[in-house]
């Protein structure tokens, strides 16, 4: 029985590092492929804006000094002109806005792979926890919330990268749990962080707590939730490895509790 279990433990490891080996060099390729061009978008958009209101300005005092030409008229009438002078600022935001959201998830995938941060080092958990919400929210129902209740932490030395897919692992988890259960009622998850002191060695620690109004796990289920290749979901949609993994990030890497 030992020995299973340690081979089950070696093959969950060999085959999280392989993954995320892989899954790392696939994310920073991306990542660098898109910030190339989104850059250029976004850095090009505040001239536009400055030629469009150049040109805006031009077009009105042409209107207030040119004499009324039927063509032009007609023209502007099939161009709907007043319209699109008061839409194109407007256009010119909304193009603005979605760049700079592509800038953000393209900054959260480089801080998801971290291949520069793969070592022990001091991390900020409050934007590890910000980067894992932004890559999860994609899947965030409309009718699901999250909730940041963070309170004041230190830096932490730990390895960035292993705990971004801890937080990840639980964040997907809890948004199969809410899509398993009745939408009827908003759903939220949660996620708190506080510092406290260990009552008996008197050791400060940092506590971060993920939680979900979604279905919950069974009580006959709560003592497998960590066992390599267990999982209650259907077969295809899990692997039961993200807690496993987290398990032995958290506790045997981290020296934490989970």
């Amino acid at each position: 029985s030992d020995a299973l279990n340690d081979l089950r433990h070696t093959q969950s490891q060999l085959i999280q590092s392989e993954k995320m080996s892989s899954l790392g060099r696939m994310v920073a390729g991306v990542a660098h492929e898109i910030n190339n061009p989104v850059s250029f978008i976004y850095g090009n958009i505040p001239h536009l804006e400055k030629y469009v209101e150049g040109l805006t300005q031009l077009i009105q005092l042409y209107r207030d000094r040119t004499p009324a030409d039927p063509d032009i008229q007609a023209l502007e009438a099939d161009l709907d002109l007043d319209f699109v002078l008061q839409d194109l600022p407007d256009t010119l935001r909304s193009m603005q806005s979605g760049a700079e959201r592509i800038r953000q998830i393209v900054l959260s995938l480089r801080r998801f792979a971290r291949l520069d941060e793969a070592e022990w080092k001091l991390t900020d958990l409050h934007d590890s926890l910000d980067t894992a919400i932004s890559l999860v929210r994609g899947d965030l129902p409309d009718h699901v919330s999250i909730i940041r209740q963070y309170g004041e932490l230190p830096w932490v030395e730990c390895y960035p990268q292993l705990l971004n897919q801890v937080f990840v692992n639980v964040l997907s988890n809890a948004l199969d749990a809410i899509a398993s259960a009745a939408s009827d009622v908003p759903r939220w998850i949660r996620i708190s962080t506080a510092t406290y002191s260990h009552m008996t060695t008197r050791e400060s620690w940092i506590r971060i707590a993920i939680a979900d109004n979604g279905i919950g796990i069974p009580d006959d289920q709560q003592s497998r939730v960590f066992d390599p290749f267990f999982t209650t979901k259907d077969v295809g949609k899990g692997t039961g490895l993200g807690l496993t993994v987290s398990y032995q990030t958290v506790v045997h890497q981290h020296r934490g509790n989970i």
